[in-house]
C-alpha cells in the first residue's frame, strides 16, 4: 500500500522537508510549506475515505487521488452510496448511515483550509457518536 517519498513544497523557503506518502499529504503544506496538526488531520480523513471506498489514496494505473475521485460525493452526501466498497454493500449488516456518518467526517478533515478541519479530538467524538461498531473506544 503506497510508499514514501520526500515531501517538499514548491514554495518552501528553507531545506526542511517532511516525509509523506503520495495521496495523503496536505496540498495546504504542498502550496506553502507549512505543516500542522492540521496536516494528519487530513491524512487522517484520506485514511477514512479508503475505509468506506475500499479504493487506494493514489491509484497506481492512473496516478489519481482518491479525495478527486470522491469529491462529488463527499459534497453531496446523498451520492455517498457511489463510492462506497461493493463488498460493504453486499453484507447484509451493511449500515448506510454510519457509511454516510464515517463519509462526512471525512470530508471536513479533507477541507482545503486547515483552519476548517476538526482537531482529532472532535474527529474520534463524531465517530464514537455515529458509528455504534466503534462507539466503546476510549
Amino acid at each position: 500500500m503506497g510508499f514514501a517519498s520526500l515531501v517538499v513544497s514548491s514554495n518552501s523557503k528553507s531545506r526542511a522537508a517532511m516525509l509523506g506518502s503520495p495521496g495523503y499529504t496536505d496540498p495546504h503544506y504542498m502550496r506553502t510549506g507549512l505543516a500542522s496538526k492540521k496536516s494528519d488531520v487530513y491524512s487522517f480523513g484520506v485514511i477514512l475515505l479508503e475505509l468506506v471506498s475500499g479504493m487506494e489514496a493514489l491509484d497506481p494505473l492512473s496516478g489519481e487521488r482518491l479525495t478527486a475521485r470522491a469529491g462529488p460525493a463527499l459534497r453531496d452526501m446523498e451520492k455517498v452510496v457511489e463510492i462506497v466498497d461493493p463488498r460493504l454493500k453486499s453484507r447484509g449488516d451493511f449500515d448506510w448511515e454510519e457509511a454516510k456518518a464515517v463519509a462526512e467526517v471525512a470530508a471536513t478533515c479533507l477541507s482545503d483550509s486547515p483552519a476548517h478541519r476538526p482537531s482529532m479530538l472532535d474527529v474520534l467524538t463524531a465517530l464514537r457518536k455515529e458509528v455504534s461498531s466503534i462507539s466503546c473506544l476510549v
